[in-house]
């Protein structure tokens, strides 16, 4: 073999190793938005503070550094002992300074707001009855407790534009929770008035109050411009699923566009036991499909067409599942992707993941308590780490193909387990088996159900077709999850709180790294994702 033959095996079957120096910071203003967002903002600021100083004190260690290499007449690219550790700590600092001043602004505000003023000012009874009027933010959802009412009761969010007390009205820019009845009629984006009595919300909740409605909303104008476009457009989804069965009718608009509000409790309890509920809560795996199939299309197209295209899809996409927690992730991710593009570098996931959620956190940081968010960072990151390594030392012994279908589900799930204990101590015994068995029909259904979207104002007939086969993926999906939530064991009882999660951890982590041993010894090398 030649010499230039040797190095290019050589380079091949080289380890490469995963990009991971955004994830200390993004681990960093995870915890630190935790922490700040269930308190005030005078201790964001007092943070804000310390990491200003300590960034200074930091920032003048490298100089010196720096200076000191200089006279020692090392060369350009050395570095002089402890300058990289010292350069790195600088970039966290202000890391930690920047988060913590956005986190403090966002709280200042909040706390400023005539609703947050009046939930939090004494006194009972008249003190926090007012009058809201604000535009729908969720669509609502049942609530099991019904707070004391006979009567069925939703859950909506809204976010206020006008709060009246004692004959006074305010602006206002809060988002609080409603709990009460009569939202059945109401859409996305519609603009409603009502009576509640203001509660004050759990401390780190990203709403600013919990209104218990006193009465039914008084609905006003319907949303407008592309809002309008999207409720007409997944209200028609609903009315083209109509003569599917039972389950398919529930989970075509849950694929396709995150509306869960067809699925019946005894498909979604199955969904839960079988760990196939993230199915309907459109987020990565979703934009992934929709943008991948954009990006095929056009692969005969300039780079520049395919990356305004591509971004014109996603936004479009956005658009219609309405920008949840995960989508924003996914959404924000691809947009970072195709910025990568455009400056000609190569993808890295895990970097951009990262940059995702510092960005998110920033701009909300209530949502470092959201499971949705977590959940999604916590998949991608198995799927970009764990799960191209698996694909990579499988597909030696079988098919590629077959090999991702294993290995996509097998390390989100591995990922995802510990934090799934947090709402059920148990254990989706069959979880891979379902996901496995559900992966070949989830496109299918996403694209049929889109294509019906599309196509339901222009071409009729190919609409119902287009919902017709998405409907006989969505079936399989449900016999798949009433299948494996019936079988023997299939929920495995856990232990709760962190000695559940502790115990979870260390058994997954000794099972990677037999996986990982077990390859070696194969001479099969189990490489991390080729991000770099």
């Amino acid at each position: 073999m030649s010499a230039q033959g040797l190095a290019r095996t050589r380079q091949r079957e080289a380890p490469e190793f995963v990009d991971l120096r955004l994830v200390p910071l993004a681990v960093l203003a995870w915890a630190q938005t935790w922490v700040l967002s269930g308190n005030g903002a005078l201790l964001a600021f007092i943070t804000a503070s310390g990491g200003a100083v300590i960034s200074l004190v930091l920032t003048v260690l490298v100089v010196l550094a720096v200076r000191g290499r200089k006279g020692l007449g090392l060369a350009k690219h050395a570095l002089y002992p402890y300058g990289s550790v010292l350069a790195a700590a600088v970039v966290l600092s202000l890391g930690v300074t920047l988060i913590a001043v956005s986190a403090g602004v966002h709280l200042y505000v909040r706390s400023q707001d005539p609703v947050t003023r009046l939930v939090t000012s004494a006194g009972e009874g008249p003190t926090r009855h007012v009058t809201l009027t604000g535009v729908l933010a969720k669509e609502p959802k049942d609530v099991k407790d019904s707070w004391g009412s006979a009567q069925p009761r939703s859950r909506v969010s809204l976010k206020v534009r006008e709060v009246t007390w004692r004959g006074e009205t305010w602006a206002s820019k809060a988002v609080v929770t409603v709990i009460g009845s009569g939202w059945k009629d109401a859409a996305l984006g519609q603009n409603v008035r009502l009576r509640a009595k203001l509660l004050p919300a759990d401390a780190g909740e990203k709403d600013a109050a919990l209104a218990i409605a006193l009465g039914k909303p008084e609905l006003l104008d319907q949303a407008g411009g592309v809002l309008a476009t999207v409720n007409k457009a997944r209200k028609g989804l609903l009315d083209l699923c109509q003569g599917l069965t039972s389950d398919a009718r529930g989970l075509v608009p849950g694929i396709t566009v995150g509306d869960e509000s067809q699925i019946t409790p005894e498909l979604d309890a199955a969904m839960k036991t079988s760990s196939l509920t993230h199915l309907t809560a459109v987020s990565g795996a979703h934009v992934a499909i929709v943008v991948g199939t954009a990006a095929a299309l056009l692969a005969f197209a300039p780079v520049a067409v395919q990356v305004a295209v591509t971004g014109l899809v996603l936004a479009g996409f956005v658009a219609l599942v309405r920008p949840e927690d995960s989508v924003v992730r996914a959404a924000l991710t691809g947009t970072v992707a195709l910025a990568g593009v455009v400056a000609g570098r190569e993808s890295r996931p895990l970097s951009a993941l990262s940059v995702v959620v510092i960005g998110v956190l920033m701009i909300n940081p209530w949502q470092s308590r959201s499971y949705g968010l977590a959940l999604s960072v916590v998949a991608t990151a198995g799927i970009v780490t764990l799960g191209r390594s698996w694909i990579e030392a499988w597909s030696r012994r079988v098919p590629r193909g077959v090999a991702a279908l294993v290995a996509i589900p097998a390390s989100a799930q591995v990922a995802c387990a510990p934090i799934l204990l947090g709402l059920n101590p148990a254990l989706p015994i069959y979880g891979v088996v379902a996901n496995v068995l559900a992966a070949p029909a989830v496109p299918v259904a996403t694209l049929g159900g889109l294509g019906a979207v599309l196509l339901q104002d222009v071409w009729s007939g190919a609409a119902h077709l287009c919902a017709q086969v998405a409907g006989g993926c969505a079936q399989w999906i449900a016999w798949v999850a009433r299948g494996t939530s019936t079988m023997p064991g299939a929920s495995l009882p856990w232990p709760e709180g962190a000695v559940g999660v502790g115990l979870l951890v260390m058994i997954e982590a000794a099972i990677i790294v037999a996986v990982a041993r077990y390859n070696r010894r194969q001479r099969h090398i189990v490489r991390p994702a080729a991000i770099s």
